[in-house]
């Protein structure tokens, strides 16, 4: 009889293991999702805010690359201004 009780309590240790790593799992899917769907939404941000600036301040055109996708992911829209902020710095320098 306390075999099957040791036995039953393991299967409930099991199955909320179980439950928790699904958990884990689908929230880690959910937060590389949010990156790349921000990460894309900041590029075309970039691209139309490239395309309006050009005729004013041609000298502000930021790259498309992995650098730019990846503080575009992580930050959203501050990370598209914080892009154009350090442009603008580094042409106030130049």
């Amino acid at each position: 009889m306390s075999m099957s009780i040791f036995s039953g309590g393991i299967w409930i240790v099991a199955g909320l293991v179980a439950v928790l790593l699904v958990g884990t799992v689908k929230n880690k899917a959910e937060m590389i999702l949010n990156f790349l769907m921000r990460g894309m939404a900041g590029m075309l941000m970039l691209y139309f805010a490239n395309h309006y600036l050009e005729s004013y301040l041609p000298q502000l055109k930021p790259g498309y690359n992995w650098l730019t996708f990846a503080l575009c992911g992580l930050l959203g829209l501050p990370g598209v201004l914080l892009i154009y902020g350090i442009l603008f710095f580094l042409q106030m320098l130049s």
